[in-house]
Formats: structure tokens, C-alpha cells, sequence
């Protein structure tokens, strides 16, 4: 139970540096805590003691879930409150399972979690919603936080993220196009898949899954490169993150550039000059800061103020970045924020 308590703050002021997101502890658990920032002699209400731990399917080595952790490690320092970040360094379900389980056990004021893998995840995420620990899920599994009863989920819509990349790649003309898995077994990406091909079917096209792994870019070069050698007819790539630029990569090295249309999910500097030359058609934003700094928000204000969210979805995109509006997020995305 949390105990509220009116503090005068003296005229101090205490700063907390972060350590930087690839400087990881041992077994890719990071935690960061805030520390109260005020002007002298304000009166204020502080949660004592408040720890919110995130369990997700992403390390922070990978430059999509260090954004995630810069948004998470931003509100614990906006609301003067602990954050933890777990997660295995590969994508294991099994462990990521148990990592669940271990938090639930040490008894955290809120769990934030991904769900990519609803029968690995569930009984574990189940037990921490018996314990009555106020979870929110993020990223991936929408459709499972429903059944689970977490506050909220938090995330992109991923079927509709995928159509509508699907629609925009056939208004530039494509008929034949590859979706790129990077993580086989995440259920989010899986959606993306359906949702492209769903949108490829309505004009008659085909659409191809091609599973790779990310965590092995020049093989995932060799593959995309081999893929397209094998089906000539291919004239659009959907990808995601980091395997965007190894499409990149591959294309150029067939000189294929001009016969293939390549558009990809997530942001990163690289992406952004890829969009500005136009070698990249669009990138699919989720806004993934978003997915790490709201659920810290919406849990101190559920702790704090009894606040409940009244949709069972909060949804950080689909946005798109075009050559009409990258030159925007620019900024932004160099910072790492975006």
C-alpha cells in the first residue's frame, strides 16, 4: 500500500545522471531512478518508494528498445519515481517468462510487459494480476491484454499498420512484395505480415513472408539478396527496424534500386537519410518513446490518483515518414527520441 505523505522540499536540487543505454549490467537488467526536482519551499504530494519494473522481449542494445527505455528513463525522472528495465538479450519467450515471474515474486508497485507470445506469457503475467499489481502491456499484445485485463495496452495497431503500408506500397505500383519477419514467433509482427498481404489481395497481388534473423544483418543481407534472385517478380520489400538497411544494402548490391520498392517499420538516422536520397519509400513510426514514457504516466496516476484509462487500447501509431515530412522528425530521431 502506498503511503502518501506532504514534504517541504529545501532549497536543493538533486540531479541523477543516466547511465548510456548500451552500458548494460549483467543479464540486460537496467534500472534508473528519479530523484524529486522542485523550487524551493513548494508543497507536494510524493508516492514513497513507488518501483515500476518493465519486462519486455527487446533489449536495450537494439536502437528500437533504447528509445523505448529513453521514454521510461524521462518519466521517472518527470514523476519522481523508480523504473527498472528486463528483458533477455535474445528473443527467448521461455526466459522472458520467467523474468515475469521472478519480478512478480519481489512485488513491484506496477509491471509494464510485452506480450509477443501469449501462451509463453500469460500464466506469468496472470500471477502478477492475482497478486493485484496494476499492469500495462506495450508494444505487442493487443488483443491478449484484452483477455488478460491489464489497464491498458499501449502500442501500434499492427494488422492496421500493415494494411495501410500494404495500400501505400500498391499506390506506387506494387504487385509482388515481401514481408520481412525479423522476429518468427512475435505475434505483432505476424499481424504486420497479414495485414500487407490482406492489402496485396485486394488488387490481385501476392505477397511472400521471408523470415530472417536480426540478429545476424549480413546473413539477413545474403538472404533478402537471394530471395530476390530466386522471385523476379518481386517489386515491393516491407521490413522492419534495422533490416530495413540490410534490404537497403542488398538492393543496391543487385542494382535493383529502381525495380524494387522498399518501405520499412521504425526509425533510425540511417532510415532518415534513406528516406531523404528516396532509396526508402516510407518508414511505418510507432512512436516507440511513447511506449516506454506513457505507462510510467498513466501508472503514477493510477497509483497516485485512483486515474483508470478508459480504452483498452492507447495506440502510438501508425504514423508515416515520407519525403514530405522527414525533414521533421529529423531532429528528433537524432536525439533518439523518435
Amino acid at each position: 500500500m502506498h503511503l502518501t505523505i506532504k514534504v517541504f522540499i529545501l532549497p536543493i536540487i538533486f540531479v541523477l545522471l543516466f547511465g548510456g543505454c548500451n552500458n548494460q549490467p549483467p543479464n540486460d537488467e537496467i534500472s534508473s531512478t528519479a530523484t524529486v526536482v522542485t523550487t524551493p519551499a513548494l508543497e507536494q504530494d510524493v508516492i514513497t518508494g513507488t518501483r515500476i519494473v518493465f519486462v519486455t522481449h527487446g533489449a536495450t542494445s537494439n536502437p528500437f528498445w533504447a528509445v523505448v527505455k529513453r521514454g521510461a528513463d524521462q518519466a521517472a525522472t518527470d514523476f519522481s519515481l523508480t523504473v527498472e528495465y528486463r528483458s533477455p538479450k535474445e528473443f527467448d519467450m521461455e526466459l522472458m517468462a520467467q523474468m515475469v515471474e521472478e519480478v512478480v515474486t519481489t512485488s513491484p508497485d506496477a509491471l509494464v510487459v510485452s506480450i509477443p507470445d501469449v501462451e509463453a506469457l500469460t500464466p506469468a503475467i496472470e500471477n502478477g494480476i492475482r497478486a493485484n499489481i496494476p499492469v500495462i502491456s506495450i508494444n505487442a499484445g493487443r488483443e491478449a491484454a484484452t483477455n488478460l485485463g491489464v489497464l491498458t495496452h499501449i502500442g501500434q495497431l499492427e494488422y492496421e499498420a500493415g494494411s495501410q503500408a500494404g495500400k501505400r506500397l500498391v499506390r506506387a505500383g506494387v504487385r509482388h512484395g515481401f514481408c520481412v519477419n525479423q522476429e518468427v514467433g512475435n505475434l505483432a509482427i505476424d499481424a504486420r505480415c497479414q495485414g500487407f498481404s490482406d492489402a496485396m489481395l485486394e488488387v490481385g497481388g501476392i505477397a511472400d513472408t521471408l523470415a530472417v534473423d536480426q540478429t545476424d544483418l549480413v546473413a539477413t543481407q545474403q538472404r533478402i539478396g537471394m530471395a530476390l534472385e530466386a522471385v523476379s517478380t518481386v517489386d515491393g520489400i516491407l521490413t522492419g527496424g534495422s533490416i530495413g538497411i540490410a534490404a537497403l544494402k542488398s538492393l543496391k548490391e543487385k542494382n535493383m534500386l529502381d525495380k524494387v520498392t522498399l518501405a520499412t517499420f521504425d526509425l533510425s538516422p540511417e532510415i532518415i537519410e534513406a528516406i531523404q536520397n528516396e532509396e526508402i519509400l516510407f518508414a511505418v513510426d510507432q512512436q516507440q518513446y511513447l511506449q516506454g514514457y506513457l505507462p510510467v504516466m498513466l501508472l503514477h496516476l493510477y497509483l497516485s490518483n485512483g486515474h483508470v484509462p478508459v480504452n483498452d487500447v492507447t495506440p502510438t501509431g501508425p504514423g508515416f515518414v515520407t519525403i514530405e515530412n522527414v525533414d521533421a522528425v529529423l531532429e528528433a530521431t537524432e536525439k533518439g527520441t523518435r
